[in-house]
């Protein structure tokens, strides 16, 4: 990932967790790993999307996981 993806990527994925009002270390180590996975995907699969957008859905996502165990495969865009 390169420099400019790594901070959207730290911008999104601690966006989302705030949202959520969680704490990263409170968290299972199977939760934060798909919720890793799921952030990452999100940025690659959507280059041009302005960040706000991405924090959005990475907070959507992450309700998601901590309610269904899962996020779903549709674009949360």
């Amino acid at each position: 990932m390169d420099i400019f993806n790594r901070e959207k990527y730290d911008l999104v994925f601690s966006s989302g967790l705030i949202a959520n009002n969680t704490v990263k270390d409170r968290e299972s180590r199977t939760v934060i790993n798909k919720y890793i996975a799921f952030c990452e995907k999100l940025i690659t699969e959507n280059p041009e999307t302005k960040v706000d957008d991405l924090c959005d859905s990475a907070g959507t996502g992450f309700r998601y996981l901590k309610k269904y165990g899962e996020i779903p495969v549709v674009n949360t865009l």
